[in-house]
């Protein structure tokens, strides 16, 4: 579903239920197109413990073209793949 992703372990500090909550986390950062959002998007939601996941999309308005091909092809369904690409 996507090309990369990169995993941070980090520590949070929100507010969850009217109380404040700090604790360790995990932040990613997928690499996947605008049409793969969608899948990756509910993918997380399915797999993700928490009620409410921080899901955020940032658009890419320029990038190294290179780099952004091979985003493209990594995503790229090939024939016979599985249902996560």
């Amino acid at each position: 579903m996507a090309a990369c992703v990169n995993i941070w372990a980090i520590g949070s500090t929100y507010k969850w239920n009217g109380q404040l909550v700090q604790g360790p986390e995990v932040a990613m950062l997928f690499k996947v197109t605008d049409d793969g959002y969608e899948s990756l998007y509910e993918a997380v939601l399915e797999m993700h413990p928490y009620e409410t996941p921080c899901i955020v999309r940032y658009a890419i308005a320029e990038g190294h073209r290179p780099f952004l091909d091979w985003i493209e092809e990594c995503v790229r369904p090939e024939e016979g793949s599985g249902p996560l690409g």
